[in-house]
C-alpha cells in the first residue's frame, strides 16, 4: 500500500506523478492463513487474508496443472480514506531476480517501449514485461489501472483513495486477478499470453467418454503470419464483416487469412471505403504487412 502525498494536485481523482510513500502489508498487517495449502492433482492453492487498520484484502494463489502462470485472485473490502497526510492506494509489486534495462506494456497497436519510472502509472491492456536477453518476466492482469516498472521490480496499481470531487468512489468490495510467468522476449508470444490470461477459459476435466457431432475445435476465420486480430465487427452497411490486423513486433511480413466460404476481400481505409481487390484462393487471401501496420480488411462470403 502507498500513501501518496498530499500537494497541490493530489486531491483529484486522477493523477500521476506524485511521490509515495510505500508499505508493505505483508510485513505491517495481521497475515492469517484461511485455506491450504491445497494440492489437487488438477490444481494446487494457498488462500491467506490480510488485514490493516478497517481494510481487508483476501488473496488466493493458484497454479494449475501444465500452466507457467501463477495466478493470484483477490478479494478486497477497501474502507481507506484520503486525509490531510495523502491519498492511501493498493498495489501489487512483483520482485525480480535482476535489473531490466526495459519494460514492454501491452499497448493497443503493438508493444509500448517503457522506461524504468518509480512514480508514474503507465495504461496498459493485459501485461507490463520486464525484457532479459532472451527470456523475462511478465505481469499479467484484467485489471486497467496502470502499470510501472523500475529497479527490479513491476507494480500494477488496483486501488486508489480520492479526497475530491467524491472522496468516497473506492470503498467497498472489489475484485482483482493477476498472473506472474516467466516468458519469451517476443511480441507475438507476449500479445498472445496477455489476451489468453484475459479472456481465460474455465477450468475442466472429463471423465466421461459420449459420442459429439461437432468437432474438437472450429474457426470460421484463420490467420498466419505477422499479423494479430485487434478487432471483428460486422460493416456499417451490413454486406461484409470487418477484420482489422495488427503488426505488433515492428517485423514486415506476410499474412495468410483464411475465412469459410470466401468470395471476395478488400483492404478498405477506416472509414470502410474498399481501397483494394485482394485474390482469392482456396478461401485464403494474401498480403504484405508493413512494419507497425493497421490493415483493414473487408470479407465478403456466400453467407453475408
Amino acid at each position: 500500500m502507498y500513501r501518496e502525498r498530499k500537494g497541490e494536485t493530489t486531491g483529484n481523482a486522477w493523477v500521476e506523478g506524485v511521490q509515495m510513500e510505500p508499505v508493505d502489508l505483508h510485513k505491517t498487517g495481521c497475515v492469517c492463513r484461511i485455506k491450504g495449502p491445497e494440492k489437487g492433482e488438477l490444481r494446487q492453492s494457498l488462500t491467506y487474508e490480510i488485514r490493516m487498520h478497517d481494510s481487508r484484502l483476501e488473496v488466493t494463489a493458484t497454479l494449475e496443472k501444465g500452466s507457467a502462470i501463477l495466478e493470484l485472485t483477490g478479494k478486497v473490502h477497501w474502507m481507506e480514506l484520503a486525509d490531510e497526510t495523502g491519498s492511501p492506494s493498493l498495489c501489487v509489486q512483483m520482485h525480480l531476480a535482476w535489473t531490466p534495462e526495459q519494460f514492454f506494456g501491452d499497448g493497443l497497436i503493438g508493444l509500448d517501449r517503457r522506461m524504468p519510472e518509480p512514480l508514474h502509472d503507465h495504461c496498459a491492456r493485459n501485461f507490463l514485461f520486464a525484457a532479459g536477453e532472451k527470456m523475462g518476466m511478465a505481469l499479467l492482469t484484467d485489471n486497467k489501472y496502470g502499470y510501472r516498472g523500475y529497479a527490479d521490480n513491476l507494480q500494477v496499481s488496483l486501488l486508489r483513495s480520492s479526497s475530491g470531487p467524491d472522496p468516497y468512489p473506492e470503498l467497498g468490495q472489489c475484485r482483482f486477478r493477476l498472473g506472474m510467468c516467466a516468458a519469451k522476449s517476443d511480441g507475438m508470444t507476449l500479445k498472445a499470453l496477455g489476451t489468453a490470461f484475459t479472456h481465460w477459459d474455465l477450468s475442466y476435466a472429463s471423465n466421461i467418454s459420449h459420442p459429439v457431432t461437432l468437432p474438437l475445435t472450429y474457426r470460421f476465420f484463420e490467420i498466419h503470419g505477422v499479423a494479430q486480430v485487434g478487432s471483428v465487427k460486422r460493416s456499417q452497411d451490413g454486406k461484409a464483416t470487418v477484420l482489422r490486423l495488427l503488426e505488433p513486433c515492428l517485423k514486415e511480413g506476410m499474412v495468410w487469412v483464411r475465412f469459410d466460404g470466401l468470395q471476395k476481400a478488400f483492404i478498405a481505409d477506416l472509414a470502410e471505403q474498399p481501397l483494394k481487390e485482394l485474390c482469392v484462393k482456396d478461401e485464403t487471401v494474401r498480403l504484405l504487412q508493413k512494419a507497425g501496420e493497421i490493415v483493414t480488411l473487408l470479407r465478403y462470403t456466400t453467407k453475408s
